[in-house]
């Protein structure tokens, strides 16, 4: 048996402050910086009891994690001595977010993202961490003292608010997110829109001039025209007149109206409702799982991400039960069994790509695909034409055959 020695180890996070609650890995010092030696122990200082541990002599590296905080401390272990050491983590404060749709109005819930400043609006900082505000219940963290950037989502609102951690205060943030400015593209479909509903309300006027035989009435008469011949005129037309009118029965063009009312139906069907509102509601999820399984260096804080992505879960099945008639089987929990850099690649892309197939979804309903179209339409990247189905045409080609107008 080799000789060893002790160490107690506490935190604070300015030299002479109360004592914190901190977590502390001892490595074997392999004298490389870019090489991690072999991990001896690890345990937890506390604000009333010291982290104590006996290993072997020799030297080690002490890295200690604190809130956001991380630091690294060289070690040597005497035989039969005990060394204390305090370590200094850096001064933090804290901030309460919440969200409201307007000024003054009723609290939402919204995502929060919290990343360093770094004075560049083209360049992006490192990710902190993440939280949600609801109706009842701010979003509340602890930070290193410095200047953040919040970014906060609601629905397809974002907004961007600047942050600044003064030490041993609290900030209250109240984020108002706004319905943002229509962009270039959505202005010019309004406007085709309007010009579509315009075009269409002339067409409906100009249809109500003709009549049943297709013949435009006129508003002037002829002067020598009698009463009788407008009699005998509307008897000749009537008897000529091979199309039924609106008024009289017409079989094929109701069952082609029926049958294109039936299709419309399911075009905008409950399974179609309930995939589009899960999917929403999951969306700040989705996006805050991405966020934290790529700012994870740890087992601990891939697991951390895990209960977000399992709460998304949740509120997405949830939503689906509420809308859908459907019998739907819980999902099963994520849970994270180990942790590198490898795994947390592979994660990153999923998490990525399922963010983005998501959002494709929601378009290609937006654009009418129906539920066996979808996989077509998100494998487009939303490229999709609504064209008519079999039914479709079926029920056109009944309405027309049935004189339907």
């Amino acid at each position: 048996m080799g000789q060893t020695g002790k160490v107690k180890i506490s935190a604070s996070e300015s030299e002479g402050g109360e004592h914190i609650k901190a977590r502390h890995y001892i490595y074997v010092d392999t004298g490389d910086e870019d090489e991690k030696g072999k991990q001896i122990t690890s345990c937890d200082s506390y604000e009333d009891k010291a982290c104590k541990e006996k290993i072997p002599v020799g030297k080690y590296i002490v890295e200690s994690s604190y809130n956001k905080f991380k630091q690294t401390t060289a070690i040597e272990i005497t035989a039969g001595e005990t060394l204390k050491i305090n370590i200094v983590m850096g001064q933090t404060g804290k901030v309460k977010i919440t969200a409201s749709e307007s000024k003054g109005s009723e609290l939402i819930h919204a995502a929060h993202y919290i990343y360093i400043d770094t004075g560049d609006e083209d360049k992006k900082g490192k990710q902190i961490t993440s939280c949600d505000s609801y109706k009842d219940r701010a979003c509340k963290e602890k930070l290193p003292v410095g200047k953040y950037i919040i970014k906060s989502s609601y629905n397809e609102f974002k907004q961007t608010t600047p942050l600044e951690i003064t030490a041993g205060k609290t900030t209250k943030i109240n984020i108002v997110m706004e319905k943002p400015k229509p962009s270039h593209d959505e202005l010019i479909k309004a406007d085709s829109q309007e010009n579509a509903n315009a075009t269409s309300s002339s067409a409906q006027k100009l249809e109500e001039k003709v009549q049943p035989s297709g013949t435009l009435s006129t508003k002037e008469e002829s002067p020598d025209s009698s009463a009788s011949d407008k009699a005998s005129e509307n008897k000749k037309t009537s008897s000529t007149n091979t199309h039924p009118n609106k008024t009289e029965e017409n079989p094929l063009g109701d069952l082609g109206a029926l049958l294109g009312a039936v299709n419309g139906t399911v075009k905008e069907s409950k399974p179609l409702q309930a995939l589009k509102a899960s999917i929403e509601v999951a969306l700040p999820y989705m996006e805050k799982t991405k966020d934290c399984y790529a700012a994870a260096d740890t087992l601990d804080d891939a697991k951390d991400c895990d209960v977000t992505a399992n709460e998304g879960i949740k509120v997405a099945h949830e939503k689906m039960l509420s809308i859908s008639d459907m019998t739907i089987p819980t999902p099963k929990a994520i849970t994270q069994k180990e942790w590198n850099d490898e795994i947390k690649r592979k994660k990153v892309k999923k998490e990525t790509k399922d963010l983005e197939e998501a959002k494709l979804n929601i378009i290609c309903i937006d654009k009418g695909a129906r539920m066996k179209q979808l996989q077509e339409c998100v494998a487009a990247k939303g490229e999709f034409t609504n064209k008519p189905t079999e039914l479709d045409k079926i029920g056109d080609m009944l309405k027309m055959f049935g004189g339907a107008q």
